[in-house]
């Protein structure tokens, strides 16, 4: 299987619903045992970006609750596409003209979503418990790793939020899925990440596919 030259590798979560599903696919994910810790950011030009969205948002404190808010809200249609013409015209701005992999790059910028996994030799005792009997062994992950060599990251796209793009890669289009996440991982855990999926899919049929390399672009757009 082919790798990413950036060292990461790619997986599908896949979804049987169509967009609104998106939500609870992600909070699904970051709800579960494995994982230690996650992070839940907005940026341009979707933070602010509406009297709607910050009504939605006053008083709400949990991050999965405003996670849910600004999905419903940023990926309603019509203000998706306004999103994605702006957010394009600001990486264009800053970089000038770019190929389509620097706007799914930057992708991650507008929403900011990242979970890392616990590790097998510093998790509590039912989640190494869990972690064993999925066939995970104690020494996959090196401890002395920094943080962000551990993180997985989503990447929900403006231009492309149903995940129509991967939907047609052969192995992703076979699932007959309706919604597609790409979840790029480093490849030194990428065993454990691998596992840890495995287990959904078995405890929670939670479906997806390993691609491997992320899928690449072609498109360069200019001003």
């Amino acid at each position: 299987m082919a790798f990413h030259k950036s060292g990461v590798t790619s997986f599908v979560l896949l979804s049987p619903g169509p967009r609104p599903q998106l939500a609870a696919l992600l909070k699904s994910a970051f709800s579960d045992p494995w994982v230690g810790s996650y992070q839940i950011g907005f940026g341009p030009p979707v933070i602010k970006s509406s009297s709607t969205l910050t009504d939605q948002l006053k008083g709400v404190l949990p991050a999965l609750e405003k996670l849910e808010i600004y999905l419903d809200v940023c990926l309603a249609e019509e203000e998706r596409r306004r999103l994605a013409k702006l957010h394009r015209a600001l990486v264009v701005r800053r970089l000038g003209p770019v190929e389509a992999e620097a706007v799914d790059e930057a992708s991650a910028d507008v929403f900011d979503l990242s979970l890392r996994l616990h590790t097998p030799l510093r998790a509590t005792e039912p989640v190494r418990a869990s972690m064993l009997a999925a066939g995970v062994a104690l020494d996959w992950v090196d401890e002395g790793l920094a943080p962000d060599s551990l993180s997985g990251r989503f990447y929900v796209h403006l231009d492309d939020p149903d995940g129509e793009r991967l939907l047609s890669i052969p192995e992703v289009a076979q699932t007959a899925s309706k919604l597609a996440v790409e979840l790029r991982v480093p490849i030194v855990v990428r065993r454990l990440f691998l596992a840890w999926l495995e287990r959904r899919r078995r405890d929670l049929g939670a479906e997806f596919v390993d691609l491997g390399a992320p899928a690449s672009h072609a498109r360069v757009l200019g001003r």
